[in-house]
């Protein structure tokens, strides 16, 4: 038969019992120095007073951000947005095409004008 080797207890176990309350522990009676550990009422409720304001803050933001769009909402009128700066990008790429045609036909009409000689009024 072979002897199985002892492996050392888990670290993290060990920590856990011994911060756990044991019976006897719960039996005996607390002495001046644990009593000071605990809060005393002032202190209790000064931290009741702090939560009631925290919650107070909660509630105020709550109510303050209720009416703003939702992510979806957001990204919805986003889309509407962007499509509709692409649509103008769009035009105005045809609008300076054009721009540029009537430019040109411009400085056609001008110099026909001049071999010509007619001098139109503007």
């Amino acid at each position: 038969m072979a002897k199985s080797k002892k492996t050392p207890p888990d670290t993290d176990l060990v920590k856990i019992l011994k911060t756990l309350a044991t019976k006897k522990d719960l039996t005996r009676f607390a002495t001046k120095a644990d009593l000071k550990n605990f809060a005393t009422q002032d202190q209790l409720l000064e931290v009741r007073k702090e939560v009631w304001e925290v919650k107070d803050g909660l509630q105020e933001v709550k109510e303050q951000i209720k009416f703003l769009p939702t992510k979806t909402d957001f990204y919805k009128a986003m889309d509407k947005v962007m499509n509709e700066l692409k649509t103008v990008r769009e035009e105005q790429g045809v609008l300076s095409d054009m721009k540029r045609q009537v430019d040109d036909h411009d400085d056609r009409l001008e110099t026909v004008e001049e071999k010509l000689s007619i001098h139109l009024a503007v």
